[in-house]
Protein backbone atom coordinates (compact mmCIF):
# COMPACT_ATOMS: atom_id res chain seq x y z
CA UNK A 1 0.00 0.00 0.00
CA UNK A 2 1.55 3.31 -1.07
CA UNK A 3 1.16 6.69 0.59
CA UNK A 4 -1.41 7.83 -1.95
CA UNK A 5 -3.67 4.87 -1.04
CA UNK A 6 -3.51 5.50 2.69
CA UNK A 7 -4.01 8.11 5.36
CA UNK A 8 -0.22 8.48 5.72
CA UNK A 9 1.90 11.51 4.89
CA UNK A 10 5.40 11.79 3.52
CA UNK A 11 7.97 14.55 3.15
CA UNK A 12 9.62 14.76 -0.27
CA UNK A 13 11.78 17.38 -1.92
CA UNK A 14 9.40 19.40 -4.12
CA UNK A 15 11.47 18.71 -7.24
CA UNK A 16 11.04 14.96 -6.64
CA UNK A 17 7.23 15.06 -6.77
CA UNK A 18 6.99 14.97 -10.61
CA UNK A 19 9.15 11.82 -10.61
CA UNK A 20 6.54 9.97 -8.55
CA UNK A 21 4.33 9.58 -11.61
CA UNK A 22 1.23 10.69 -9.76
CA UNK A 23 2.00 14.28 -8.82
CA UNK A 24 -1.47 15.44 -9.90
CA UNK A 25 -2.99 13.11 -7.31
CA UNK A 26 -0.91 14.44 -4.41
CA UNK A 27 -1.70 17.36 -2.19
CA UNK A 28 1.44 19.40 -1.57
CA UNK A 29 1.82 21.71 1.40
CA UNK A 30 4.67 23.82 2.73
CA UNK A 31 6.25 22.49 5.90
CA UNK A 32 5.78 24.63 9.01
CA UNK A 33 9.54 24.49 9.60
CA UNK A 34 12.77 24.77 7.60
CA UNK A 35 14.44 21.63 6.32
CA UNK A 36 18.18 21.41 5.79
CA UNK A 37 19.52 20.92 2.28
CA UNK A 38 19.91 17.37 1.10
CA UNK A 39 23.41 16.36 0.08
CA UNK A 40 23.76 13.48 -2.35
CA UNK A 41 27.00 11.69 -3.07
CA UNK A 42 28.41 8.62 -4.76
CA UNK A 43 30.56 6.08 -2.95
CA UNK A 44 32.28 3.01 -4.36
CA UNK A 45 35.04 0.64 -3.41
CA UNK A 46 38.38 1.41 -5.03
CA UNK A 47 38.56 -2.08 -6.53
CA UNK A 48 35.60 -1.05 -8.75
CA UNK A 49 37.09 2.27 -9.84
CA UNK A 50 38.35 0.88 -13.16
CA UNK A 51 35.37 -1.40 -13.85
CA UNK A 52 33.77 -0.12 -17.09
CA UNK A 53 30.22 -0.91 -15.95
CA UNK A 54 30.76 0.85 -12.64
CA UNK A 55 32.36 3.84 -14.39
CA UNK A 56 29.38 4.02 -16.78
CA UNK A 57 26.92 3.91 -13.88
CA UNK A 58 28.76 6.67 -12.00
CA UNK A 59 29.01 8.85 -15.12
CA UNK A 60 25.34 8.32 -16.00
CA UNK A 61 24.27 9.12 -12.44
CA UNK A 62 26.32 12.33 -12.39
CA UNK A 63 24.93 13.40 -15.79
CA UNK A 64 21.36 12.77 -14.63
CA UNK A 65 21.95 14.80 -11.48
CA UNK A 66 23.43 17.64 -13.54
CA UNK A 67 20.35 17.65 -15.78
CA UNK A 68 18.05 17.78 -12.75
CA UNK A 69 20.04 20.67 -11.26
CA UNK A 70 20.08 22.53 -14.58
CA UNK A 71 16.31 22.08 -14.93
CA UNK A 72 15.76 23.24 -11.35
CA UNK A 73 17.88 26.32 -11.97
CA UNK A 74 16.03 27.06 -15.21
CA UNK A 75 12.66 26.57 -13.53
CA UNK A 76 13.57 28.92 -10.68
CA UNK A 77 14.38 31.73 -13.09
CA UNK A 78 17.32 34.10 -13.58
CA UNK A 79 19.83 34.26 -10.80
CA UNK A 80 19.15 30.74 -9.57
CA UNK A 81 22.12 28.61 -8.64
CA UNK A 82 22.55 24.96 -7.83
CA UNK A 83 22.93 24.30 -4.13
Amino acid sequence: CGVRQSDLITVLPRNFVPATGFAEQLQCCELPFDMPSIEVGLLWHRRHAADPAQAWLRQTTVQAAQLVCAHRDWANGPGSAAA
